[in-house]
């Protein structure tokens, strides 16, 4: 007997959540020293700084790409050092900064600067803030290399995204083994996982690929029957998206002759994903 959680459905981009849910790596060596200048409208001098190999991978495993060769490379912008090139479907568009002219006091405790208490402007939201209502976090979603300058309601999405991009996103582009209801065989498995750019679910054995844009809406299965047994692992999703101009509908079972834990990891990695796009797109 199989119970129904109703998720969230999208629509186009925006999506209606119903309730809440639980939740290849670049060779270091092929990563290159890269000497910037980096410098920021917030800023009253220009520094410099040495980008290392080892920050380089770290914002190729964000993105999946190399700094050169696959559609994405470090360009110096005037808020701050980006991978910028090729889009994924977890890219965050830059927000339209508010002006300094406007903002006589911090848009978040109000009060008023000075020469002692200067602007700074919020990456990820684009308000004007004090240095007591700021925070340095990571931005991966728009593609900045070292942490920016954020205010502390944004940093606490940071925070939640950049665990993603850290951990469940790699999940998802090392992939996990299925059942799926629209198969004609349904003994038959499938590899599922995410494309390198991470804008499809890849799925082996000729079956088509899902858009993540396409896909509209999500379901959550849980096998009641089992339940108690394996503490709600066997869970599987349900997903309506958009094929060929075709609404389709596939559940995604975890595989029982391989690791249950590791898809079962890789549907919750999804499902995060998804609602971190509808909840901060």
């Amino acid at each position: 007997m199989l119970k129904l959680t109703f998720d969230f459905i999208f629509s186009e981009r925006g999506v209606k959540i119903m309730t809440d849910v639980d939740g290849a790596t670049p060779d270091p060596a092929s990563a290159t020293s890269v000497h910037v200048a980096t410098a920021s409208t917030d800023d009253t001098t220009d520094t410099s700084a040495l980008l290392s190999p080892v920050a380089v991978n770290n914002m190729a495993l964000t993105s999946s790409t190399e700094v050169s060769g696959q559609g994405k490379v470090l360009q110096h912008t005037r808020r701050g050092l980006k991978m910028v090139g090729e889009r994924s479907f977890f890219d965050l568009d830059e927000p339209v900064w508010h002006a300094d002219e406007k903002s006589p006091t911090c848009d978040k405790c109000h009060a008023h600067f000075s020469l002692t208490l200067r602007r700074h402007h919020c990456r990820r939201c684009g308000e004007v803030i004090c240095s007591k209502c700021s925070d340095k976090m990571p931005l991966v979603r728009m593609g900045y290399v070292d942490p920016v300058i954020v205010c502390m309601s944004c940093a606490t999405v940071c925070q939640s995204e950049d665990e993603f991009f850290k951990m469940q996103l790699k999940l998802l582009v090392n992939g996990a083994h299925f059942h799926l209801s629209d198969s004609e065989d349904p003994h038959s498995e499938y590899e599922l996982k995410m494309s390198s750019d991470h804008n499809l679910i890849v799925v082996s054995n000729g079956h088509h690929p899902i858009a993540l844009k396409d896909i509209l809406e999500v379901k959550t299965l849980h096998d009641e029957s089992t339940h108690h047994h394996h503490h709600g692992k066997n869970l599987s999703l349900e997903l309506v998206y958009r094929h060929c101009g075709q609404e389709k509908t596939v559940v995604v079972s975890p595989s029982p002759s391989h690791a249950r834990k590791q898809s079962v990891d890789w549907l919750k990695a999804l499902k995060k994903g998804l609602i971190m796009i509808h909840k901060n797109p």
